[in-house]
């Protein structure tokens, strides 16, 4: 049962508004001639635009007579979510919305004639959440907005929109490129997944997405033979692109890298179970079922032979680990139950600095951390570092050795 056929409306114009959703709702669509099915798709849309335009003004409204308070309700948006049975952080969020048109009584009625869409608004939310000092020259341009989006197709509107911007601005400091407000934020996740967030000056980000794009395009027509389901989602195509630039920007001119982009440190167990796993569970050796448990997945943080991460100490599933698996270099790490490496790279001279090959040992050891307790500053920073000092005869080897951050082993350095 629908929760429109609870009860039935009382004022007119609602039985009118019902009467007219259940009459389209009856329309047999695949009986229908192409063009009057494309009437129904436009006007359907146009119609879901201005419902929208129609609700800001319930919701105002609703806020002045305390709707909410005299239901007994905390919120308007928990009112509704209760009465819809819907979400109340997506009501709130649409709640948001009617709030701010509210503000632009020009946009608001534009919204319910069906001449801007909801797209336009977001469109100028945005730039006005990240320009708030051009807040009250926007309610001032309402009819600009509003005639613009009814001649303009939307890309042309966001162009006019950002010449409108730049007119008031003329000393250009609402796009200084040096503003703070530029740059590009990385935060990862408890989980190991990698947020970025960018904000970019118009000619750095139309350098920027010139370059993606044209990556895009080379990934999609190389993906042109291939079934729909084996190609990449818009999503996954513009990170591909992203990842293809960065690692022709780490290459050297030779086309080799100074080290590698991505190391994974894996037990033995763990590498076991992957592969038997990937292979469905079977023995190709005896065609009969492998020894291991579908259902228990043998990672875990403090058991040596549990470990599935990145040299930095970032945790991996280990499905995520399969393809550099199967296809990277693989380097022997024995670690005894106290976490300490049992044997030395081969041929490991004893030189006054740590090898390429001590250093990823030592890394691994450590997780990718400083080796003072607290400290998180980035892995880039840091430095092998002799726990006794070299000068003192400390000797370049293994159970000598432990990563530090920079500012740490200058620290350090400094005492002694």
């Amino acid at each position: 049962m629908s929760i429109f056929e609870h009860e039935a409306p009382t004022h007119p114009a609602l039985a009118e508004l019902r009467g007219g959703f259940d009459a389209v709702g009856e329309v047999p669509f695949s009986t229908l001639e192409v063009d009057e099915l494309n009437e129904f798709l436009i006007e359907a849309y146009r119609a879901q635009q201005q419902i929208k335009g129609v609700l800001a003004k319930i919701v105002h409204e609703s806020m002045n007579q305390q709707l909410a308070k005299r239901h007994g309700e905390h919120s308007l948006s928990v009112h509704i979510a209760g009465q819809v049975h819907g979400n109340s952080k997506s009501v709130a969020s649409e709640l948001a919305f009617a709030r701010w048109l509210h503000r632009f009584p020009e946009l608001h009625a534009a919204l319910i004639s069906g001449d801007v869409t909801v797209g336009h608004l977001n469109e100028l939310r945005q730039l006005e959440n990240k320009h708030p000092k051009a807040s009250p020259h926007m309610e001032r341009a309402q009819d600009f907005f509003v005639d613009a989006a009814i001649t303009l197709q939307f890309p042309q509107w966001v162009d006019s929109v950002g010449y409108w911007f730049k007119a008031l601005d003329p000393d250009g400091k609402l796009n200084d490129p040096t503003d703070p407000k530029y740059g590009t934020t990385i935060t990862k996740l408890a989980s190991g997944d990698v947020i970025v967030t960018m904000c970019m000056d118009p000619v750095t980000g139309e350098a920027y997405l010139t370059a993606v794009d044209a990556e895009e395009q080379k990934i999609f027509n190389a993906e042109a033979d291939l079934e729909p389901i084996d190609k990449l989602t818009p999503k996954q195509r513009t990170q591909t692109a992203i990842m293809r630039l960065i690692t022709r920007g780490f290459q050297k001119a030779d086309g080799s890298f100074p080290e590698p982009m991505v190391q994974l440190v894996m037990s033995e167990k763990v590498a076991e179970d992957l592969l038997a796993r990937a292979m469905g569970c079977i023995d190709p050796d005896t065609n009969g079922p492998m020894d291991f448990d579908p259902f228990d997945l043998p990672i875990d943080y403090d058991d040596v032979d549990g470990r599935c991460e990145t040299l930095q100490g970032t945790p991996v599933h280990p499905m995520h680990a399969l393809v550099p698996l199967l296809i990277s270099k693989m380097r022997r790490l024995v670690i005894d139950e106290y976490g300490q490496a049992t044997e030395e790279p081969k041929n490991a001279p004893t030189f006054r600095f740590f090898t390429k090959e001590q250093r990823q040992v030592l890394l691994a050891l450590a997780r990718g951390k400083c080796g003072i307790a607290g400290c998180n500053n980035p892995y880039a920073w840091l430095q092998m570092d002799h726990i006794q000092p070299h000068s003192k005869t400390g000797q370049t080897l293994l159970p000598n050795g432990q990563p530090l951050c920079q500012p740490h082993n200058k620290a350090k350095g400094d005492r002694e």
